[in-house]
């Protein structure tokens, strides 16, 4: 009796596959995850940063402060920004409005070069 050349995989082989498949995305989205809040906080960052450049330099061409971050020119996209001006200094608070920057309120004070998270 002649056996018959076997062509393919078996359905375990194919089921053995994907389970190591599922595994491996389980595992590589515990990595992911972080990676994008680490790029959501930043944004928000990096928009109250610009906000603050263009408030300070707009008051200097102007002479009058302007505390609408779209009046500024700033593509805020999925950022909320508050500008808040007391007469002698800024202050720019930031948040993500997709609530996927798991910090909080990105706060910068116009005599800091460096904002605080709260």
């Amino acid at each position: 009796m002649r056996q018959m050349e076997q062509r393919g995989f078996s359905l375990v082989e194919l089921l053995f596959v994907i389970a190591i498949l599922a595994i491996l995305a389980v595992v590589s989205l515990r990595f992911y995850r972080p990676f994008l809040n680490r790029r959501y906080c930043q944004d928000v960052e990096m928009k109250v940063h610009e906000t603050m450049l263009r408030a300070v330099k707009d008051l200097a061409e102007t002479g009058s402060a302007t505390t609408n971050a779209t009046a500024l020119g700033v593509q805020t996209g999925n950022v909320t920004i508050q500008i808040g001006w007391d007469g002698t200094e800024f202050t720019v608070n930031g948040t993500d409005s997709l609530g996927k920057c798991t910090k909080g309120k990105y706060v910068l004070v116009e005599s800091d070069t460096q904002g605080t998270w709260k």
